[in-house]
């Protein structure tokens, strides 16, 4: 089975992020998750998922530029 990256955009979602990661690692062919933060206010989300999500690369944003950017800047 081929190895895939997933990116995970976010904006302000910390319930859902923690929710997504927590399903993504259970999928057996994922060589990386990327979280991009874009910009979000609560700032505490990333080291969040840094400190429960040991594996996971995040990328934090200093101004939201929309999800597309975010993909753009995950990839």
């Amino acid at each position: 089975m081929p190895l895939c990256t997933a990116i995970v955009p976010f904006y302000n979602e910390k319930e859902r992020v923690l929710y997504v990661l927590k399903q993504l690692i259970k999928v057996n062919n994922l060589e990386k998750i990327i979280c991009v933060d874009d910009g979000s206010e609560d700032k505490s989300l990333v080291t969040s998922i840094k400190n429960r999500f040991k594996n996971v690369y995040v990328i934090r944003l200093n101004k939201n530029m929309g999800k597309s950017h975010a993909v753009s800047v995950g990839l």
